[in-house]
């Protein structure tokens, strides 16, 4: 890039930077090509925030060094762990002119304490990659998976307070320890921390600092200790069916108590509504369903769902331990939600493995069906296992985007349609169905189906997952999918149920709210980083820019 006046004939400030920046990257670390940053602009949403460069740092000094050069040229930077936040922004910052920080080639697994559990790895350490380390080496631990798939960095989901259905389900509870360059360049590390990541007491000593880092934009994270949750002796799924939608509000106090009687051997509980059923159903093509282009009514949805198997609620829980806690955790199970259920069902892999194979030797479509709804279990079951897996992934792609053949999916990348709405919601009957009735309504009024998974994150709280399926290629239908998004947002708020992750558009939405917490959000950040050098917008009802 040639250099261009600036002010009083001066050097623009990205040109000096480019050339500072170029004495400690590789030339292949520094991408200024527009098609190379327009692939940083790729979203399953119409938001966009151009770059002004993309650098890919290998190492904590190099970060260092780049933030030096940054702040010294006032240029603002935002740092991406594998930009694979699908649904929540990608990898876009949070306004345009960002040099984009890419930390997936940091992928050092630094170190493995095995008789504890903890690794200490790098941003660009992905599920996949520590799967194959741990088994090249024949750790029997778990990775804590998620639907994203096997390419998602586990410190980029830790650090937004992701989840999963493996016994650690929250992810950024698991967190034992970390280290971020700070804005000024001074390296931040947990206070009782060192380099191999310490002993595994997260709270340390003094005012507990490392959850500022969590969904924050104080300093970039360069290292994450995780407690990694050991393989039991047996791990094994379960089904259930609610046929009626009336009866949510007791099934939500059975799954309250069966959680709070299992304890840990239980890793957490799924309520999966049939619109949510038939948005994957409908994509995969097992069940004979077409895809739509209007939502259906309730009693349709669930007459739909039924048709095909399914029913008006459908439960999954993940059971864990030895063959004595397993069978313990299985009567409980038949005891309470037994009682509830028109159908329970228990499954190992091992199980559906010899079905899927016993499947594929019978004729008849109806057997074909079935082997695939083998395979997506086995796969489900796998994803409990800590073994990562792409099952989850196709549900982007039901109203857009192109499925890629013989690749990995990349929603982004692909063209595909989807805005997560994701709401805490109290385990009570009363709670649930309060939001599942306000987001069905909402959803039915700007042409949406409410597509609601309930997620335990323990026995007191779900998370609700919520996707919002569009066309990314109609600028009519992206228009109403953020409509839809805030009017969810606003009604959800008025009522008590606050989102727990939000797409990067809606950051500033969120942070303009007059609230305690937001003006001390705000102070902490001014202290830190004055010269809003670090995801500049990110919590900021205006960037300081």
């Amino acid at each position: 890039m040639s250099a261009t006046a600036g002010a009083e004939g001066a050097p623009d400030p990205l040109d000096a930077a480019l050339l500072a920046w170029r004495s400690i990257l590789p030339e292949a670390g520094i991408l200024t090509a527009p098609a190379q940053l327009a692939a940083y602009q790729a979203d399953t949403s119409d938001f966009s925030q151009a770059p002004s460069a993309v650098l890919k740092p290998a190492s904590r000094d190099q970060v260092r060094q780049v933030l030096a050069i940054a702040r010294e040229h006032g240029l603002p930077v935002h740092p991406i762990s594998t930009g694979h936040n699908w649904g929540y922004g990608s990898a876009n910052a949070y306004v345009a002119g960002c040099v984009v920080l890419d930390l997936s080639g940091m992928t050092a697994i630094r170190h493995f304490e095995p008789e504890l559990g903890l690794v200490t790895l790098e941003p660009g350490v992905t599920q996949a990659m520590l799967r194959d380390w741990l088994d090249a080496r024949g750790f029997r631990f778990m990775v804590p998976t998620t639907g994203a798939g096997p390419r998602c960095s586990l410190v980029g989901n830790a650090l937004e307070r992701g989840y999963g259905l493996t016994p650690h389900a929250d992810h950024f509870a698991a967190v034992t320890a970390l280290e971020a360059v700070l804005p000024d360049g001074t390296v931040y590390r947990s206070p009782l921390a060192d380099e191999a990541g310490g002993s595994g007491f997260r709270w340390g000593v003094g005012p507990y600092l490392d959850g500022l880092f969590s969904q924050g934009s104080l300093g970039v994270v360069t290292a994450m200790t995780i407690a990694l949750a050991a393989r039991p002796a047996r791990v094994e799924t379960f089904y259930f069916w609610i046929d009626r939608d009336a009866d949510l509000e007791h099934c939500v106090a059975v799954v309250r108590d069966t959680l709070r009687d299992a304890g840990s051997s239980i890793g957490g509980i799924n309520l999966i509504s049939a619109a949510r059923f038939l948005a994957m159903a409908e994509h995969e093509r097992e069940h004979g369903l077409a895809p739509r282009a209007r939502p259906l009514g309730q009693a349709e949805v669930e007459a739909r769902a039924k048709a095909a198997g399914a029913a008006a609620w459908m439960g999954i829980g993940a059971i864990y331990g030895t063959a004595a806690h397993a069978a313990a955790t299985r009567k409980l199970v038949r005891a309470r939600i037994g009682g509830i259920a028109r159908r329970l069902v228990f499954a190992t892999r091992g199980k559906a493995r010899l079905m899927e194979r016993a499947m594929a030797w019978l004729p008849g479509e109806r057997s074909r069906r079935l082997g695939r709804t083998l395979r997506l279990m086995r796969e489900g079951l796998e994803l409990l296992e800590g073994q990562p897996r792409e099952v989850a992934l196709p549900l982007a792609y039901l109203r857009s985007g192109k499925t890629p053949e013989g690749q990995p999916r990349n929603p982004a990348h692909d063209g595909c349609g989807l805005l997560w709405y994701a709401p805490i919601v109290a385990m009570t009957g009363t709670r649930a169905r309060e939001f599942v009735d306000i987001a069905r309504a909402i959803c039915l009024e700007h042409g949406f189906d409410a597509s609601i998974t309930l997620s335990s994150l323990s026995e007191r709280c779900f998370d609700c997952t919520l996707p919002i399926l569009f066309d990314r290629h109609d600028p009519a239908d992206c228009a109403r999918a953020d409509a839809c998004w805030r009017a969810l947002y606003h009604a959800g708020l008025a009522r008590g149920f606050r989102p727990y992750r939000v797409h990067a558009r809606y950051a500033q939405l969120l942070a303009s709210e007059a609230t305690p917490f937001w003006t001390a959000v705000d102070t902490i950040k001014r202290a830190l980083d004055p010269d809003d050098l670090v995801s500049p917008g990110r919590w900021q009802a205006r960037a300081g820019r």
